[in-house]
């Protein structure tokens, strides 16, 4: 709607960030296309309920490899095409990076490991004048919270489309090395000025 070319890509369609071989097959598709990336967003992740004490290994180390280990690759992989265009990378916390949440604790342990290698990756490639930032969304209307806390009220979940318009607006700022709080409050406030009924 604004103007950018968007690609997706997923465990579906044959890219799994935890494999860098498949991060960099899928950015240079892109390169090869547009001949630059702008920006990189990392949206993936694994959140299963499960308590540590009865919770199999491999449930364990999924979550941990994809939400932390496959930011990282992500992160190595997109160095090349960021630093040409002095690009932002984007990835995705959660509000339980805060503070470890039972029942879930991979997922909230990984997030917070998260977010303690994005604001260091920013400093290593700060000389590049690549960008990276976390955004990190309240309880949000998604499938991953769907499968993890089954039915919600949907008017106290963020909307995706909010999440994604203030991502965008992240990616045009000069920020860097910052955690972005997005709660429902903003939400409320931004389609009240709006006016935005369509959204709702």
């Amino acid at each position: 709607e604004l103007g950018a070319y968007a690609y997706g890509f997923s465990r579906r369609t044959g890219t799994d960030i935890r494999i860098s071989e498949d991060i960099k097959n899928a950015l240079e598709k892109v390169y090869r296309k547009h001949k630059k990336i702008d920006a990189v967003v990392n949206t993936a992740a694994i959140l299963k309920m499960a308590f540590i004490e009865t919770a199999d290994e491999t449930t364990i180390i999924d979550q941990i490899n994809t939400n932390l280990i496959g930011s990282i690759n992500v992160a190595k992989s997109s160095i090349p095409y960021l630093k040409e265009t002095h690009g932002s990378l984007i990835f995705f916390a959660s509000s339980s990076y805060t503070r470890g949440r039972s029942g879930y604790l991979p997922y909230t342990a990984s997030k917070a490991a998260l977010v303690n290698f994005a604001q260091g990756f920013a400093d290593e490639v700060s000389h590049y004048g690549i960008k990276v930032n976390v955004i990190s969304p309240e309880r949000t209307d998604t499938p991953l919270r769907w499968k993890a806390f089954g039915k919600e009220d949907k008017k106290t979940l963020l909307l995706p489309k909010f999440v994604a318009l203030v991502t965008l607006k992240v990616i045009t700022t000069d920020l860097t090395g910052a955690v972005i709080n997005i709660n429902k409050m903003d939400e409320i406030k931004y389609l009240e000025k709006l006016n935005a009924k369509e959204w709702i």
